[in-house]
């Protein structure tokens, strides 16, 4: 994990505090790194901080990792987890030096920045959500699920433990996974769309059509994984055969959909002129 001097090096000991909203369902997200942590066979302790119950107040969530097995606070915040804005300034401060603050980065926090004996990583969390799920209540929980995957990025996590925990986690939540993995599915059909405009073609994908790779690129075992395969069977490879017939050409703007159980393929109709 990045830090400065000031930070002493320790291994499997550090301390974890998630500053999040009440209500937000946060503590599934913390339990789940918490958990993670313990499946790699360290010890580790976590316990919830919070002034009030309600729904919409500050809750704060506390991992010890210690491979000495201590349960007791040690003191310290090794690694800052900023959800809330309201109390950003305590969490700040809060942090011991040469710790690692990580906030949401899709509203700009000049005021993070201010504290030079930390390291600042901002993710743009909200935005992503807000540009790849549905429904305000998804939006939230996704947002915390994906703090956990920069966490695990940062902690150098088995991403094969974060997966098995996420399917235990949300195994009776199949709304929630759907809206995850037509979220993924999105993000993969945004680099095909990348590498067609570097062509100069437009591209369009319908919900129909990334509902069906979401159900095509599925597994219960392997997650997302199927999901590139999928997109390349039923979308690139069809694709690529009908620009090679000369049924697109360049500055076209290609709409796939799904309908009567197949992907089809069109041409955008070009838009008269206001």
């Amino acid at each position: 994990m990045p830090g400065h001097d000031t930070m002493q090096d320790r291994v499997n000991d550090l301390v974890i505090k998630f500053a999040n909203v009440n209500g937000t369902g946060s503590a599934s997200a913390n339990a789940l790194i918490m958990k993670a942590i313990f499946r790699l066979g360290v010890p580790v302790f976590g316990k919830n901080f919070f002034p009030s119950n309600i729904q919409g107040l500050p809750t704060w969530y506390e991992i010890r990792v210690t491979r000495d097995g201590w349960v007791a606070r040690s003191g310290r915040v090794d690694l800052m987890v900023a959800m809330n804005s309201e109390t950003y300034a305590r969490d700040v401060l809060e942090l011991s030096p040469g710790g690692c603050l990580l906030y949401d980065s899709s509203w700009p926090r000049p005021a993070l920045l201010r504290r030079k004996d930390v390291t600042v990583l901002g993710a743009p969390l909200a935005r992503m959500c807000n540009e790849n799920f549905e429904g305000a209540r998804a939006r939230i929980l996704m947002k915390n699920i994906m703090y956990t995957g920069v966490i695990a990025a940062l902690l150098d996590i088995d991403l094969e433990v974060m997966r098995g925990l996420l399917r235990e986690t949300f195994a009776r939540k199949p709304a929630l996974v759907d809206d995850n993995i037509r979220a993924i599915a999105r993000i993969q059909l945004k680099y095909l769309a990348a590498r067609l405009t570097k062509m100069e073609y437009g591209f369009e994908v319908s919900d129909a059509a990334v509902a069906e790779i979401a159900k095509a690129g599925f597994d219960p075992v392997y997650g997302a994984r199927p999901l590139k395969r999928a997109i390349q069977s039923q979308i690139e490879n069809p694709l690529a055969k009908a620009i090679l017939e000369g049924r697109f050409a360049p500055r076209d703007t290609i709409r796939v959909d799904y309908r009567r159980s197949k992907m089809a393929f069109e041409k955008e109709p070009v838009k008269a002129a206001a």
